[in-house]
């Protein structure tokens, strides 16, 4: 006589699908097989033969197997249940039927957290959706929304653009990114779900601040700036209110530019300035090679009009440079070094570099770090406090590109 053990899950939740349940037999189906038909006391609950399949009300051992296997899913009522088996040809049972648990605990509340300011154009950090329950069969289905149009969501750092995400099976948690268009401000960034909850903490408010200027610098080797847009959409032109001695600032064809001869050259974008003496600068700078007698950096402010202007502050890397001779990084004043050196990067090591500018009263302070990972975490460099500057135009330049930087 062939008997048939039924085993399987005690527990689980309601309009969930269980783990599966096994009828093992004692020895192997004979030749048709045997057909096996669950039942549940749970009224309309129903059974699949598949993780995520849909309804059977029968499965089949095939002839010279021992095992079958089948899937509850509670639908009838919560609690208790009895889940049975009986079989065609009949056969001793054992194990059957088991008594399965149909838990309450189903997701209600998706709560959204996440920051509430960043830059235009950037990719803001994590936004947070967390369940006051574990997902269920199917998961959680996240859109994001946001009340600008243009900004976009990534899944991940740095991916590309979805319109949902999604909260796997047994997960309480999922993140996603917001992209800003170039429109600044406020926005309200807000969730829905499938199937549908009931939302705490949305929308968040989410304040874009303006980039003046935006640029990866990608294009051929050899590019000059005149030549170039920006990805902010700011050009480079060639006149007398936005060049500085030669045209020689060129793109290198991997996302950098670099001064193609050795003559002084100063340029700046078309972009709008700041109209306050408070902002920040990013941007990458790698040394390529030594080259002594050289200057490289990024002019802060300088007086109006650009041209034959005698005052500017610029933040630089120096090598062997002036009667010092000074090499590192410091801030300068009219061509002058105003703070004490600090190393720069070992040839072929590229620094990030984020220079702040903030202006109390009657001082302007300017305070530079570096990383070694893009974004941070950022390393003091060097700081500089100045009697509140006045009649200048602020602008982010490129000054005497010695070695290849990379402006954002």
């Amino acid at each position: 006589m062939i008997t048939a053990t039924l085993s399987g899950p005690t527990s689980g939740y309601y309009l969930d699908q269980s783990a599966a349940f096994t009828v093992a037999l004692s020895t192997a189906a004979p030749t048709g097989g045997i057909v096996v038909t669950p039942a549940s006391s749970g009224g309309s609950d129903t059974f699949q033969a598949l993780s995520g399949g849909s309804n059977v009300t029968t499965i089949s051992i095939a002839a010279g197997s021992t095992t079958g296997t089948f899937y509850l899913m509670p639908v009838g009522t919560t609690g208790n249940r009895s889940v049975s088996i009986t079989t065609a040809p009949v056969v001793t049972y054992a194990g059957s039927p088991i008594t399965y648990n149909a838990d309450t605990l189903v997701p209600s509340t998706a709560t959204l957290a996440g920051p509430t300011s960043g830059m235009t154009l950037a990719q803001s950090t994590a936004f947070t959706v967390t369940l006051d329950q574990e997902a269920l069969t199917g998961g959680v289905v996240i859109t994001p929304t946001s009340t600008v149009s243009g900004d976009t969501f990534q899944a991940t750092s740095g991916g590309g653009n979805v319109t949902t995400i999604t909260i796997p099976s047994g997960s309480t948690t999922g993140t996603f990114y917001l992209t800003t268009s170039n429109t600044t401000g406020n926005r309200s960034i807000g969730v829905t779900t499938s199937p549908i909850l009931t939302y705490s903490g949305s929308p968040v408010t989410y304040n874009a601040t303006g980039i003046y200027y935006y640029d990866l610098f990608s294009g051929s080797a050899g590019t000059p700036l005149p030549s170039h847009t920006a990805h902010s959409g700011a050009t480079w032109p060639n006149d007398a209110n936005h060049l500085v001695s030669a045209n020689l600032i060129e793109l290198d064809g991997n996302g950098m530019v670099f001064s193609s001869g050795t003559s002084t050259t100063i340029e700046i974008p078309s972009a709008p300035q700041p109209a306050t003496q408070n902002f920040e600068i990013l941007y990458s700078f790698v040394r390529l090679t030594a080259l002594t007698e050289h200057k490289s950096g990024v002019q802060i402010l300088r007086q109006n009009p650009f041209t034959g202007s005698t005052d500017d502050f610029a933040f630089c890397y120096l090598e062997g440079y002036g009667s010092g001779p000074y090499t590192g990084v410091y801030f300068q004043h009219s061509d002058v070094p105003v703070s004490t050196v600090a190393a720069g990067p070992a040839v072929g090591v590229t620094w990030y570099i984020k220079v702040d500018v903030a202006t109390s009263g009657a001082n302007t302070n300017f305070a530079a770090y570096y990383s070694a990972i893009s974004g941070g975490p950022w390393t003091f460099l060097r700081v500089r406090s100045q009697k509140a500057v006045t009649k200048k135009e602020m602008s982010v330049k490129i000054s005497e590109l010695a070695e290849a930087k990379h402006l954002r």
